[in-house]
């Protein structure tokens, strides 16, 4: 009993010895063709195994008859592109109808006498008072969040007739 060893010593020696001697065996085993091959076949069987198990999971969503991230993708770029052909034909529309506008009212008379307006132009939704003006409405548009086409039914006219607030007079 002359030599007295600490066992966490003698532990922490077997696990030093160990560990390089696993090394060794791995280095070894690595540096093989054999290993070279199985570790190219694992791959390629996890490869396989991955296209069966997407192939499995997509023709069961086709199954359930639910939307695929495919068809979700390609219903977005539709939507997209639904949503700015209509902002074209909404800002076209509008270009029209202030133009429309300045026509109209080019054609009244400057000075003192003021015409009876006529039927079609007294129908007019442009040149109603209360629609604001056509920037107005695209800038509204542009910074909110709704869909054009709620922003489309909030600008159709209600068919009433709105008093001008310039006429002294009128009911408010």
């Amino acid at each position: 009993m002359s030599q007295s060893t600490d066992p966490l010593a003698s532990a922490y020696a077997a696990y030093e010895q160990f560990e390089s001697r696993l090394s060794t065996a791995m280095d070894q085993l690595v540096a093989t063709n054999g290993f070279a091959e199985l570790f190219t076949t694992s791959a390629t069987t996890m490869m396989a195994l991955t296209r069966v198990v997407n192939g499995a999971i997509d023709q069961a969503v086709r199954q359930t008859r639910l939307a695929a991230r495919g068809d979700v993708t390609s219903l977005a770029r539709q939507l997209a592109r639904t949503e700015d052909k209509l902002e074209r034909l909404l800002q076209a529309v509008e270009a029209i109808q202030d133009q429309l506008a300045r026509e109209e009212a080019a054609r009244r008379p400057a000075g003192g006498s003021v015409a009876a307006p006529s039927a079609p132009a007294a129908a007019a939704p442009a040149a109603s008072p209360t629609e604001p003006p056509a920037s107005a409405r695209r800038a509204s548009r542009a910074t909110s969040n709704g869909t054009a086409t709620a922003q489309v039914r909030r600008r159709r006219p209600t068919g009433k007739a709105q008093p001008d607030a310039a006429e002294p007079g009128a009911p408010s």
